[in-house]
């Protein structure tokens, strides 16, 4: 998964980026109704169907499928790989992200190779952000929380730039139209929130501040069933990475078919 963040857009500032790794130790998750919301191995299979909208407000509708197929290791960690095809409008090539399930949380390998070409040599020191994204925190469980992402800048002050969080806010009933019949499942609701701050170079102790907010919803034994609200979180978890191109554009899918190995 790609970080595709239009940092220089962002700073106005002389930057530069240096990655923080997380453990590189890896864990099983734990037993229990936690592993039970994130299930799938090799060959797990998801089908959802897509509601979003151009640039100029008009509604599109789509398809997406996401396949566990296969398995990679960086930095000695090992992960699930997550193929995404996503069909709206032009043919687009499938994406290619991964995931592991470690005792706190469910996470995803940050591909950051990208970024020396959009960020000068001379801007690389005063930028950190971690490795992996935290998609959701372990336990699983009403009232649980967890930092999802957080790119800080240390430059004359210290400013979380990018900083996502998540949260389960409750228990919600979910209507699922699937392929084989209509089916209303018990989810596990979250929150997630993206707060960017942007650092004003006449002014850098007084940031602007834009939020975005978006909306998962996780089944026992099935996974995420839902997802609703910015695109520039949802696309985070179909492979996409953060794009913030995408901040200004609603989109949600539903899942419509699913088969887990």
């Amino acid at each position: 998964m790609k970080i595709r963040l239009y940092i220089m857009a962002l700073l106005g500032l002389s930057l530069i980026f240096s990655a923080c790794k997380d453990d590189d130790t890896t864990v099983n998750p734990p037993e229990g109704d936690t592993q039970n919301y994130f299930p799938g191995s090799v060959g797990t299979y998801y089908r959802f169907v897509l509601e979003t909208e151009d640039s100029s407000g008009n509604q599109i509708n789509g398809e997406r499928s996401v396949r566990y197929t296969g398995t990679s290791a960086f930095n000695g960690i090992n992960y699930i790989q997550q193929t995404d095809s996503i069909f709206v409008g032009p043919v687009s090539p499938p994406s290619v992200s991964y995931f592991r399930k470690g005792s706190d949380g469910l996470y995803y390998y940050l591909d950051t190779t990208g970024l020396g070409e959009t960020i000068p040599d001379s801007l690389l020191q005063y930028i950190t952000f971690s490795g992996e994204l935290k998609a959701f925190g372990f336990p699983f469980q009403e009232g649980a929380s967890w930092t999802v992402f957080k790119m800080t800048l240390t430059y004359l002050l210290t400013l979380d730039i990018v900083d996502v969080s998540g949260s389960v806010i409750g228990k919600e009933n979910v209507v699922l139209n699937l392929l084989s019949g209509q089916v209303t499942k018990e989810a596990l609701k979250v929150r997630f929130v993206m707060t960017l701050k942007v650092p004003d170079p006449q002014n850098p102790f007084s940031p602007m501040i834009q939020t975005f907010e978006s909306f998962s919803w996780v089944v026992k034994d099935i996974g995420v069933v839902k997802w609703e609200g910015d695109a520039v979180i949802n696309g985070v978890f179909a492979g996409s990475g953060i794009d913030f191109g995408d901040s200004t554009i609603a989109a949600s899918q539903s899942l419509i078919d699913y088969d887990v190995k």
